[in-house]
């Protein structure tokens, strides 16, 4: 499983990102861009792995689609957010609808807490419709996964939690396509 942290944080060290966070004044004056990202990287990775995530309970789920429901029992679990006032973020929608149809092809049980940020449920909703996207969600109108878990990099928004809510492994699959073949194998080792 280090192994597997390892050669993620090295892919993650390559990625692009819309949102950074401030890295101390002292800091980059020593290191260059590359060296800060990835020390960022690091400490993230150091400080979440293995350790259980907060799963808001002050977030609204919304079922009222035709697939499914949310059952936070599953085994393993993939947590990932949305936010709705993003235009770009919006085309996650079509990859994770493509995503569970291949899990569920292959018989593969994996919750999907799909945090989805905005203030129109309404909007949502039809916006998932123009994008096919008809899965259980939770409307997450306080960006309550994002901050109690300290989320704000895009990059690692999404998670494959155990049964205890801890993580197993981090990273963006939507916009790091050569992570779903880890992300199906990991899924498929927690069964």
């Amino acid at each position: 499983m280090k192994k597997k942290l390892l050669l993620f944080i090295l892919g993650l060290t390559f990625s692009a990102s819309c949102n950074r966070t401030e890295i101390n004044k002292q800091d980059k004056e020593k290191l260059d861009p590359k060296q800060r990202w990835e020390r960022k990287v690091e400490n993230v990775v150091k400080n979440i792995s293995g350790k259980q995530i907060i799963i808001p309970d002050s977030v609204q789920y919304i079922s009222n689609f035709k697939k499914g429901q949310i059952n936070p029992n599953n085994k393993v679990k993939i947590a990932t957010y949305i936010d709705s006032t993003c235009s770009v973020c919006l085309h996650a929608l079509i990859f994770w609808e493509k995503f569970i149809n291949e899990l569920e092809a292959t018989g593969q049980k994996c919750e999907f807490l799909i945090y989805i940020y905005g203030d129109d449920i309404q909007k949502i909703q039809n916006l998932m419709v123009k994008t096919g996207f008809n899965r259980p969600w939770i409307f997450d109108a306080k960006n309550r996964y994002i901050t109690a878990n300290n989320f704000f990099d895009d990059r690692i928004q999404t998670v494959i939690l155990n049964s205890q809510d801890e993580v197993i492994l981090i990273g963006d699959i939507v916009n790091r396509p050569q992570l779903e073949a880890l992300y199906k194998k990991v899924i498929s080792e927690n069964q």
